[in-house]
């Protein structure tokens, strides 16, 4: 143990918290925002925040614990978009109750995930491959049934307040999103399926080699990964109040790829938080809201979105890096 010591101490000092920085970040952010952009620290500006945050925070959620696992999931954004219109068809056409139809919506979305998964851990399919194609087929499933048509009427309000109505004077889709928040930080942080799905992200042979079903943990990951792409179809219905076929776009996976990555979540597994993403979709959040207050064009927050994934990443793996090397010495 006394051997070790050293290179323990020496990664410690080469490892930064990147939720200590984000926050920083975000603080700084703030400030300058307080005194570029009038009204942006007013309640109703922050609370606007939150509820723009929430849809890609949810789906950072669900990305960041694939990519904790090794894996990836590119096709979230087409199945949130099949989501939202298979639940509006149910309760508009087949005037299904609300709890019904919500528990089929996200079971479709837990299906998909789950045959995701099975493919990549039991046939062995690179998971880019693998969800681009799942990505293709969710997406043309969706288009061939609706034939590109969106729905907006039949919608019953119960249906519309998960998306638009509020708890006291926070909206409901803030709610919901710290609800997820914290119910996958516990089961990251506090039960034996989290922790071994940071085992088998940090090393799949090692996890193997252990006794961990590697398999069953990539299944696993994968229907999280469903089950928030349906959340985020379902409540980004009831926020519009209508089921666009082509919602949630590659904008929109962008930006909660980037939440994810600038989080800390690590693109080669093993690393990530909870508080990390929250952070990361936090602070572009308010860079993006700012950026309207400032009246930037919406084409230049995507190249800043764009720039800041590159860096996440850049930054990710040089502290990969480094930890590796202190590691060896």
């Amino acid at each position: 143990m006394e051997l070790l010591a050293p290179s323990v101490r020496t990664v410690k000092s080469f490892r930064v918290d990147s939720t200590l920085t984000l926050a920083v970040a975000i603080v700084v952010l703030g400030v300058f925002l307080s005194l570029a952009a009038p009204g942006f620290l007013s309640a109703f500006n922050l609370i606007n925040v939150l509820r723009q945050i929430s849809l890609t925070s949810i789906m950072a959620i669900g990305f960041g614990v694939v990519v904790m696992t090794g894996g990836m999931d590119i096709s979230m954004g087409a199945v949130a978009a099949l989501v939202g219109m298979f639940v509006a068809s149910l309760i508009a056409y087949v005037h299904l109750s609300l709890p019904f139809a919500l528990v089929l919506a996200l079971l479709l979305g837990v299906m998909i995930g789950l045959i995701n998964g099975a493919v990549i851990a039991y046939l062995k399919v690179p998971p880019f491959i693998e969800t681009l194609a799942m990505l293709f087929i969710v997406q043309g499933i969706n288009f061939q049934t609706t034939n590109g048509f969106p729905i907006f009427q039949g919608l019953t309000s119960a249906f519309l307040f998960i998306g638009q109505g509020y708890l006291g004077p926070i909206p409901m889709p803030v709610v919901i999103t710290a609800g997820m928040f914290l119910a996958v930080h516990f089961f990251l942080q506090d039960t034996v399926w989290g922790q071994h799905i940071y085992a088998v992200g940090g090393s799949e042979e090692s996890a193997r080699v252990t006794g961990l079903d590697v398999s069953k943990v990539k299944l696993l990951a994968y229907a999280i990964a469903g089950f928030c792409a349906a959340l985020t179809g379902i409540i980004m219905t009831a926020r519009l109040g209508t089921a666009q076929p082509a919602a949630a776009g590659l904008d929109f996976f962008l930006t909660a790829i980037t939440a994810a990555v600038l989080g800390g979540v690590a693109l080669t597994g093993g690393e990530g938080s909870m508080l990390g993403i929250f952070l990361g979709a936090l602070f572009l959040g308010i860079l993006a809201n700012g950026l309207t207050l400032l009246r930037v064009s919406s084409y230049s927050q995507w190249t800043v979105t764009g720039i800041l994934l590159i860096l996440s990443i850049v930054w990710n793996t040089v502290q990969k890096g480094r930890r590796g090397a202190a590691y060896a010495s």
